[in-house]
């Protein structure tokens, strides 16, 4: 199709067993959905994109169904060209409780699993929003190492736990193999945006903290932010020629740009054709999209910024919270 080089699905079928604080997604109900629903939305995308087009079953916790094996296989078989890739994901709920999870990895070649913390147990329990996911992550954790795959962990840091995080550096360095760690603020969009008020600080990152703190250098405070973009004019189109659009599992539809938010809507597929949905993406019909191809970047710093925060950003971040604030402020 014009324009668009490949389309990648991404389906909630079966929801999440977490309700992270960190979820850039946002916290979707659980609805356990049907092979048949997941076939139901590819062949509805696939009149279209015959061709490079990818389908995942999952847009949350990866395998958190109990026929995750033949789902996986199914994904497989409604992609063409582009087949599904396990990145570094998967599911530890799962690899708790299920011994054949791990060797299956393993057979599917995947070399590194991410795993994520948000400080010792009391700290990830609450941030994880489930009892017990600290220790589940640790014993996860022990599970990859024996299985040779390696653990990655996932640190989110913020002002209420910056002092655990060094204690879980620390924890880091008693299991046997030694394994990738990386810190970062995270995005500040979906389940996020609520911990703006305790959001990090140059001042609150320790010297034990850097050497782990993933692209510190490229990290801007928010005053300075401000300064740089509010007399910025420009506009900008966020449509991309490789695309990735959610599909929640009341089966509307989303870009892959930011949270599942009413601004960022393009349709429903029980609602729309298939054309009405690539035309409302490539046409900037979704609010958040008609902002920001429309109204002046420094206008919406100017409205929604805060000029004397010193709350830590990437310029990207820093632009989607500011384009969802925009977007709440004048139209939500």
């Amino acid at each position: 199709m014009k324009d668009i080089n490949s389309l990648t699905i991404v389906f909630d079928m079966y929801g999440c067993p977490n309700r992270c604080k960190h979820c850039w997604i946002g916290s979707l109900p659980n609805r356990k959905l049907t092979i048949t629903d997941s076939t139901t939305v590819a062949n509805f995308f696939k009149t279209k994109f015959p061709r490079n087009f990818t389908f995942y079953s999952w847009m949350r916790e990866p395998d958190y169904a109990d026929n995750y094996k033949e789902i996986w296989e199914l994904d497989n078989k409604l992609s063409v060209d582009n087949l599904p890739k396990r990145f570094e994901l998967a599911s530890f709920y799962r690899i708790v409780r299920d011994k054949e999870y791990v060797p299956w990895l393993s057979k599917l070649g995947v070399k590194v699993v991410q795993l994520t913390l948000f400080g010792l147990e009391r700290l990830t329990d609450l941030y994880i929003g489930r009892k017990g996911a600290f220790n589940e992550i640790i014993t996860a954790t022990k599970i990859l190492i024996n299985n040779n795959i390696t653990p990655r962990w996932q640190v989110f840091i913020n002002q209420e736990n910056k002092e655990e995080i060094i204690e879980l550096i620390e924890l880091s360095k008693t299991f046997d193999q030694e394994f990738e760690l990386f810190i970062h603020e995270g995005s500040c969009d979906g389940e996020n945006e609520l911990l703006y008020p305790i959001r990090i600080t140059r001042n609150d990152i320790s010297d034990t903290i850097k050497p782990y703190y993933l692209n510190y250098d490229a990290l801007y405070e928010e005053k300075t932010l401000y300064e740089k973009l509010s007399y910025d004019n420009s506009t900008s189109s966020l449509i991309t020629s490789d695309v990735v659009f959610y599909v929640t599992n009341d089966f509307s539809v989303y870009p892959n740009l930011s949270n599942i938010a009413p601004w960022w809507k393009i349709g429903n597929i029980k609602e729309n054709t298939v054309d009405e949905i690539i035309a409302n993406y490539l046409n900037h019909v979704p609010t958040a999209m008609k902002i920001r191809s429309t109204i002046p970047l420094g206008e919406i710093v100017q409205s929604v910024g805060n000029k004397a925060s010193e709350k830590l950003f990437s310029k990207a971040d820093y632009i989607i919270y500011l384009l969802n604030q925009y977007a709440r402020k004048t139209h939500f």
